[in-house]
């Protein structure tokens, strides 16, 4: 029997592996209260785990506290996380520290250096799908051969130009350009051209190969080419793209110029005597049937090809050999019952592979008919039917008639009656209903107060608005059945989707603003009057929604609005682009300017303000300038300026620095 383990013995134990019991001692297996004297966290160890491997503080081994480690992670990026932390490989919902938008990436991810907004990298695409300045467009273009004859429109408009080869107008894109085509299209057809053209020596080789020996120089594959044939020794004049195709080199000899005195010879040996001259090989040639004496005008080109002549004397049951007839049905799988009479007449026979009995023709046969109906796959019987039909689990209610007409058929599985084709239940449907195909009114309406939408109407279609009532807010809505059955779609005020303006002026209320308009919209400056300090701001409903703050003069950071601030215009030429900002005057830490100037950036102008309210109002009126009236976006991203202040950029190339600021003192109405 082994002795038990005393308290001061543990004690010393622990204390050796920088641990310190904050319990009384049980056993080796039961975990013991314990203090980390390395991280100073609470943890639970157990004596013989701790005998066996020593110190065994998650903490210190990084095992535990991953959640607060990953939640700092991403806070020191930006983002607010909106959920807790469950894996590093699942999505993690949080709030862009760039966009403000809701976004959901892994933070696996984030570790390995990415930034996790698709949003923020959809406007660092197009901030690099912007990069080329006019200037640059116009040195492409040039080097295309071409000379531009108005502004540049964009990489992908037509931008007017005039080609400095061939003098002609054109129209290219410089992202066609970009990728290799050419600027003009008429020198490149030309240029192509060229590259295909064959040399007089080269075509007369290709025509004597091909049996044709040209009479005449060569004048091009489109123009006509005098040449004698050396299998028939006549002369024609074909094209020289159709010697070199292949297509045919001697007219004569691929019958495109027929001789009017061996085509008479012809006809006289067909015994028909021609009454008129020649005229042409598939036109009705006016002749005497030398048997019969009736006129007939059959085409030269049928007698040449050994068609009958006159449709008198034709014969028009020519006679056909029984036990030819006999050989074809047996190669068929048919064996006749009766002798052969004629062609087109019914043939009693029996059919080898399904031992029924048939009649078909020896016409059909002869045609590609497999003579057996039993047998052809569009054919149907009751028995095939009733297979299945049992196997689709339905049961006919009435009569059938066809493949293709309604049948009023039962499902076994749902008991719905229906009408259907039997043509589809062979293809492999069955019952609408269970598929989803088709809805019954009553059990629609159950299924959206199942899901919590109480309709206020009649079911009009699965596909279109139904107006119901939330059960959860009691706002009328309109979904549609088919996406709320599917995939069981929410209601939009309760997800957050749609606003209502009376819940929206509530939620305004309860952070501390009146509205003085009416609701514009969730995305829309929303003018309002602070309670706290009296002052007109105009915040978006979005943004305080999203957790930013109200009022942006009772705000305990960022910019003071009340103090003495300044307007500035800056520029940064590696980065092509200008910047408008503000920021107060007395403020030493986080001065704009400074910070700026840090990553390259170079002040132009500034002014002073007794308010800084004053500044962010000429900023405003600047980037509504720039936004709406331009239509210059915002030209950098996040990436580009780590510092902050991306959304107040343009691109440089589109506008100059003297025509920003006199649109400042324009607004300000102050010279300086």
């Amino acid at each position: 029997m082994t002795r038990k383990t005393t308290q001061a013995e543990v004690v010393k134990i622990f204390k050796k592996n920088s641990l310190k019991p904050l319990d009384t001692y049980v056993n080796s297996s039961t975990p013991l209260k314990t203090e980390c004297l390395i991280c100073g966290n609470i943890i639970f160890s157990r004596l013989d785990k701790v005998n066996s491997f020593g110190h065994q503080c998650g903490y210190c081994s990084g095992l535990k506290g991953a959640d607060k480690k990953a939640e700092a992670f991403v806070k020191k990026l930006g983002h607010k996380p909106l959920e807790p932390y469950t894996s590093a490989l699942k999505h993690w919902k949080m709030q862009c520290g760039g966009c403000g938008n809701v976004i959901s990436p892994k933070y696996n991810s984030l570790q390995q250096g990415a930034w996790g907004c698709k949003f923020c990298g959809h406007k660092k695409a197009g901030a690099k799908r912007r990069e080329i300045g006019s200037k640059k467009a116009v040195a492409l273009i040039r080097k295309a051969g071409c000379e531009p004859l108005e502004p540049y429109p964009g990489s992908h408009a037509p931008w007017k130009s005039r080609c400095m080869k061939c003098d002609a107008l054109v129209q290219p894109r410089l992202a066609g350009i970009q990728s290799g085509q050419g600027g003009c299209k008429r020198c490149g057809i030309v240029s192509s051209a060229r590259t295909r053209m064959f040399t007089p020596g080269e075509a007369k080789k290709i025509a004597i190969k091909n049996k044709m020996k040209p009479l005449e120089s060569y004048k091009g594959s489109n123009k006509k080419w005098r040449c004698k044939c050396l299998r028939c020794g006549k002369v024609s004049s074909p094209y020289f793209a159709a010697i070199r195709d292949g297509k045919y080199g001697c007219l004569w000899c691929a019958k495109k110029i027929v001789d009017p005195q061996e085509a008479r010879k012809k006809m006289i040996k067909a015994k028909l005597e021609p009454l008129v001259a020649y005229p042409g090989s598939d036109i009705g040639w006016l002749c005497r049937c030398m048997k019969c004496s009736r006129e007939v005008t059959p085409a030269y080109g049928s007698i040449r090809d050994g068609q009958g002549g006159c449709k008198w004397c034709k014969d028009k049951n020519p006679h056909i050999e029984p036990s030819v007839a006999v050989q074809l049905l047996l190669q068929n799988n048919i064996q006749p019952l009766e002798p052969f009479n004629t062609s087109h007449s019914k043939w009693k026979s029996r059919c080898l592979r399904c031992d029924n009995e048939v009649s078909p023709s020896y016409h059909d046969v002869k045609q590609g008919s497999g003579g057996c109906k039993y047998c052809a796959p569009n054919y149907v019987n009751t028995t095939r039917i009733m297979e299945v039909m049992k196997k689709a689990g339905l049961e006919p209610q009435e009569k059938y008639i066809n493949s293709k007409s309604s049948w009023k058929v039962k499902h076994k599985k749902c008991g719905r009656i229906f009408e259907t084709e039997y043509g589809n239940i062979r293809q492999g449907t069955s019952c609408r209903y269970c598929a989803g195909r088709a809805v019954v009114p009553k059990e629609a309406i159950e299924t959206m107060v199942k899901l919590g939408k109480k309709p206020l109407q009649a079911y009009p279609g699965a596909n279109k608005k139904w107006k119901c009532k939330c059960m959860v807010c009691k706002k009328i809505i309109y979904p549609r059945y088919s996406a709320t059955a599917k995939r069981n779609d929410g209601c939009p005020y309760c997800s957050g989707v749609k606003v209502d303006a009376k819940d929206a002026v509530k939620f305004m209320k309860l952070n501390n603003l009146i509205p003085l308009v009416a609701y514009p919209g969730a995305r829309n400056a929303w003018k309002s009057q602070c309670k706290q300090c009296k002052n007109i701001v105009s915040p978006q409903y979005s943004s305080i929604k999203g957790g930013q703050g109200p009022c942006r003069f009772c705000a305990d950071w960022g910019i003071d609005y009340l103090a003495e601030g300044f307007l500035y215009l800056m520029t940064n030429k590696s980065l092509n682009a200008h910047k408008i900002g503000i920021g107060n005057v007395e403020r030493q830490k986080g001065d704009r300017i400074k910070q700026h100037k840090k990553h390259g950036w170079h002040l132009i102008n500034q002014l002073n303000f007794d308010k800084t309210d004053d500044a962010f109002n000429v900023e405003q009126k600047i980037l509504t300038w720039w936004r709406e009236s331009l239509k210059l976006d915002v030209y950098l991203s996040e990436f580009d300026m780590p510092q902050g202040g991306y959304t107040e950029t343009v691109d440089a190339s589109e506008i100059d620095l003297p025509t920003i600021w006199a649109k400042v003192e324009e607004l300000c109405s102050v010279k300086i």
